[in-house]
């Protein structure tokens, strides 16, 4: 396995990552149908072998600009020494494997991160939702 499906495959194998590894790669680019090829096998995947679809991740810098311009609940470290072989010292982070496995794609969040709020402060925040959630039902909890 290349460009760091190996530490993925460890991480399911020594059960800090409960989950499947698909390392969809290019020896040219990425994008186009290759993301028709992985939907296929994700919905296989869900159908046939009990993949969780609201706990999809993927790992990469194909999609953080839009994610960011629409607050999305992304992290994004940057590394300004480190080229595109960097992928291994963000899996190294001590909180890499806990952060995969502390979201699920239900959990709202407040658009563009804001959470907390000075006394008698004014605010506006949105709460989001990934995309078929908005029937849940929702509880306000008072402090």
């Amino acid at each position: 396995m290349y460009h760091g499906g190996q530490q993925f495959n460890n991480a399911v194998d020594n059960g800090t990552f409960d989950g499947y590894v698909i390392m969809m790669q290019s020896q040219v680019s990425f994008g186009g149908g290759h993301y028709a090829y992985l939907k296929e096998i994700i919905d296989y995947m869900v159908e046939y072998n009990k993949l969780d679809p609201f706990k999809v991740i993927t790992n990469g810098l194909s999609a953080v600009d839009a994610i960011l311009a629409e607050g999305g609940n992304y992290t994004n470290t940057m590394y300004p020494t480190l080229g595109h072989g960097v992928w291994n010292t963000a899996w190294d982070e001590p909180d890499f494997w806990p952060y995969v496995n502390r979201y699920y794609k239900s959990d709202p969040w407040p658009l563009f991160g804001r959470t907390e709020f000075c006394p008698g402060e004014t605010y506006n925040v949105t709460l989001a939702l990934m995309t078929g959630f908005n029937n849940y039902e929702w509880r306000k909890m008072e402090f």
